[in-house]
């Protein structure tokens, strides 16, 4: 007797002492393939953290076990994913807020344009890089994304996900978003897309990407490939770099009216490389733009500096003494003797 009544004092403690948790079958109503089945049941175990869930492919169900707070947002984010294909691109966003916790806000956006899986799939890697949002799923049949967060990230989230559904037709103009500002993320709060229009390649538009990264010192900086957009996050001082870069490497060729840029100033405390310019080298061929600009590297000591070979440009950021030796080898060294390359 004393060993039964010790068990159900221990069952008591257990139950009341925790969640209790239950289990739901959902019927897949208009999800056709195994795959798209599994992809649902990993979105809401991802978005709700829950760890016991299955799939009957064979009955078409799948089966939470959980607490009632679960099961709850499992209601609702089945019951947004599974559903039929619509007859029209449809560019909605679906809110759900948890009772508690810091990111308690669950979103789910149709972001149907057309694009190819690999499109979307950037598309969501923009989202959860930018952003650092750690819960966010992709849904590749009807191209939507199942994200969680704080209030604050889901906002720019909207913001982003408005900005980028912009232009759905590929390439466009040089053309940048205006600022947005993402609070309670230390100093890297200014966040700002540039749609690139000089970059008739991938590999090309890689290179500007990669060049304002390098001399900007920009972390978070991600690719649209699809749109020539490139999405970046830093400080409002690195931005403003940003922009002007941007400006100078993103230009048709015959509107480059000198061999260099203008000095860029950019002061940053405990950093003496506050001077930066680009230099064309638009005569130079493929072999001799990079023997250029490795001996300018080898006699300057210039730490961050980049040659992009598409647009026959060469990025220095290093101090007042360095980007003027830079110019002054780049005057001798410059093959003008050669057609400008078309």
């Amino acid at each position: 007797m004393r060993l039964k009544l010790a068990f159900a004092i221990s069952a008591l403690l257990s139950s009341t002492g925790t969640a209790q948790t239950i289990d739901r079958v959902f019927h897949y109503a208009h999800t056709e393939s195994e795959r798209n089945m599994q992809e649902i049941a990993t979105a809401i175990r991802t978005l709700g953290d829950i760890r016991d869930v299955s799939v009957d492919t064979e009955q078409r169900t799948f089966t939470v076990h959980g607490t009632a707070t679960q099961i709850a947002l499992s209601e609702w984010l089945f019951g947004g994913l599974d559903q039929p294909v619509p007859s029209q691109p449809e560019t909605a966003t679906h809110e759900y807020t948890l009772p508690d916790g810091t990111d308690n806000v669950v979103r789910l956006y149709n972001v149907d344009h057309g694009q190819t899986i690999q499109d979307f799939q950037e598309f969501a890697t923009a989202l959860r890089t930018v952003l650092d949002i750690r819960r966010l799923f992709t849904y590749n049949a009807p191209r939507v994304i199942v994200a969680r967060g704080t209030a604050d990230q889901m906002a720019v989230a909207d913001l982003l996900v408005a900005e980028l559904g912009k232009r759905t037709s590929g390439p466009g103009p040089h053309t940048m978003s205006v600022e947005y500002h993402l609070p309670d993320l230390h100093n890297e709060n200014t966040l700002r897309v540039f749609y690139v229009a000089n970059s008739p390649t991938v590999q090309s538009f890689q290179e500007i990407a990669t060049s304002i990264r390098t001399v900007a010192d920009i972390r978070r900086v991600f690719t649209y490939n699809a749109q020539r957009a490139m999405v970046l996050r830093g400080t409002a001082d690195q931005l403003a770099l940003a922009e002007w870069l941007f400006n100078e490497i993103d230009k048709p060729a015959n509107t480059r009216a000198s061999l260099e840029s203008p000095l860029y100033k950019y002061q940053t405390p405990g950093d003496n490389d506050d001077s930066v310019r680009v230099f064309y080298l638009l005569r130079a061929s493929d072999q001799s733009f990079q023997d250029i600009a490795k001996a300018v590297r080898a006699a300057t000591n210039v730490r961050r500096a980049f040659a992009l070979n598409g647009a026959r440009a060469l990025a220095l950021r290093g101090t007042g003494e360095q980007i003027a030796l830079g110019a002054r080898l780049i005057t001798d060294l410059d093959p003008t003797d050669f057609p400008v390359q078309q």
